[in-house]
């Protein structure tokens, strides 16, 4: 089908169909943040102050930063027994790595940590 993206062989899920994983949690943070950064912009006088191209230029490099440390330098820094637990990425997800499958399920890190 074209347009659709695959993923060996498969078709990928869509953003609602895709079973939860730390990359997608990561995505949701990313977001957010940029929906915020560009509120802030838009209903601040920074843009009377500098350039638009400036300030895009601004928020697309911290978006970036903000990428880079959620998905590669914070999982690095995670500590084992989370990164068992939480499914990386969706090829993980679809295999059903980790008991952590949801939102919902996060607070049982805290509660596991708690009790050791």
């Amino acid at each position: 089908m074209p347009g659709s993206r695959r993923l060996r062989g498969r078709r990928t899920p869509s953003w609602i169909e895709q079973p939860f994983s730390y990359v997608k949690a990561c995505r949701v943070v990313e977001t957010l943040f940029l929906i915020l950064t560009v509120i802030f912009v838009g209903f601040s006088n920074v843009g009377s102050k500098y350039s638009y191209v400036v300030i895009t230029i601004c928020v697309a490099a911290a978006v970036i930063i903000v990428m880079l440390v959620l998905e590669r330098l914070l999982w690095k820094v995670f500590p084992a027994h989370v990164k068992v637990r939480i499914p990386y990425d969706l090829e993980e997800a679809l295999q059903k790595k980790g008991d952590v499958r949801s939102y919902k399920d996060l607070p049982k890190l805290w509660r596991s940590n708690d009790s050791q």
